[in-house]
């Protein structure tokens, strides 16, 4: 995927959709959120280079529990050089898989928000497959 695909992947997983009302701009959609009644250009989704859109992905992450019916974020930890996320799949048992990220930059030379941001893409395409 591209990077202008990630980032349509979590704001779908944030709550954002493509609005069918607007006409396209150029190869980018109009996204719109029940949740906020401004709307963006898709080529404006910057979870890839914007703290302020992705540590909100982060902390959404982190507050997923049981009741999503999905799986519960057992730890989640950013470090200078790595990003960790472990989640259960629920009903969990020994025998069940579970998911551990430990994405590290490679030779110290990546940004954290690089290294955060593949944690967050990884997260969410195992979570998209559990809900399957």
């Amino acid at each position: 995927m591209d990077k202008q695909a990630n980032n349509e992947l979590i704001a779908r997983f944030m709550g954002w959709s493509p609005d069918n009302r607007h006409e396209k701009s150029g190869d980018f959609h109009v996204w719109t959120s029940k949740e906020s009644k401004n709307a963006i250009l898709g080529c404006y989704l910057n979870y890839d280079s914007d703290w302020n859109w992705l540590m909100p992905v982060w902390e959404k992450i982190g507050k997923i529990k049981i009741e999503s019916g999905c799986c519960i974020i057992d730890e989640m930890e950013i470090r200078i050089t790595k990003c960790y996320i472990k989640a259960l799949p629920i009903p969990y048992t020994k025998n069940k898989s579970f998911i551990a990220l430990n994405i590290i930059g490679d030779d110290g030379c990546e940004k954290l928000i690089d290294t955060v941001y593949k944690s967050v893409l990884e997260f969410i395409k195992w979570y998209n497959e559990q809900k399957k």
